[in-house]
């Protein structure tokens, strides 16, 4: 590993922990709660100004270095991500409040439960990704400490 890609991979690890956390938050609160109340509005707005950036220095990171990733995996990682966001986006028009009750009938039943699910896959293929990228740091962290030691006991 070259010191450039050992840098970069050392600054993408908090983005990609950020996109991992923040991203079925995003999800759930944005489908249960919907754009109901401003509250909810200006959470979801400062929850997505966060993962937004941590998602496209991720993609970058990844496109730019392919052995963390086959190019199959991060296009249905990338393409799930930005679906999974859209319809969380989209269904939020949709909750209704009704006396302190956010709903939308026939999405509560069906759609909510398949919907998380899937979040959770496609967070369970990022995070996979995440420890590739996490455990090639720390090898190399090891590596170039054991050899600094062994530098300075000549």
């Amino acid at each position: 590993m070259n010191d450039e890609e050992y840098r970069q991979t050392l600054f993408i690890c908090t983005p990609m922990v950020l996109s991992f956390v923040l991203f079925p938050a995003f999800c759930l609160i944005t489908i249960l709660f919907g754009y109901v109340w401003a509250g909810f509005i200006a959470m979801e707005a400062i929850v997505a100004a966060v993962i937004l950036p941590c998602f496209i220095a991720r993609t970058a990171f990844l496109t730019g270095h392919s052995r963390y990733a086959t190019k199959k995996r991060l296009l249905f990682e990338t393409i799930a991500y930005i679906a999974c966001i859209a319809f969380a986006i989209g269904t939020a028009f949709l909750v209704e409040d009704e006396g302190g009750v956010f709903t939308y009938y026939p999405f509560n039943i069906y759609i909510q439960p398949l919907y998380m699910i899937f979040v959770f896959v496609v967070m369970t293929f990022h995070i996979g990704t995440a420890k590739k990228v996490a455990n090639t740091y720390q090898n190399e962290k090891a590596r170039r400490q054991a050899k600094d030691e062994e530098a300075q006991q000549q």
